[in-house]
């Protein structure tokens, strides 16, 4: 038998994310931090970490088409962060 749970109890990764750094933020300065993010995926942890205030943001990814979406994210600018090849 399957159980289907109502959207209302679903985790939603969006606001795990946001959760966990509003809890760093009372025990780290992002503002002016370097970051790395080694395992950047969709970059999305990386564009956290910009949001927050870090500088520079450096993201390591080694799966070429989460590094094309990547640079697609970048092309359009976010705070003038580019990859590197």
């Amino acid at each position: 038998m399957k159980y289907h749970e109502p959207l209302r109890h679903v985790l939603q990764p969006i606001f795990a994310k946001e959760n966990i750094f509003n809890v760093l933020m009372g025990y780290i300065d992002f503002d002016d931090s370097a970051a790395l993010d080694l395992f950047a995926g969709t970059g999305s942890i990386s564009l956290e970490m910009l949001s927050r205030g870090c500088n520079p943001v450096v993201s390591v990814e080694a799966d070429r088409d989460h590094y094309r979406f990547y640079r697609r994210v970048y092309a359009k600018d976010w705070r003038n962060q580019q990859p590197v090849n």
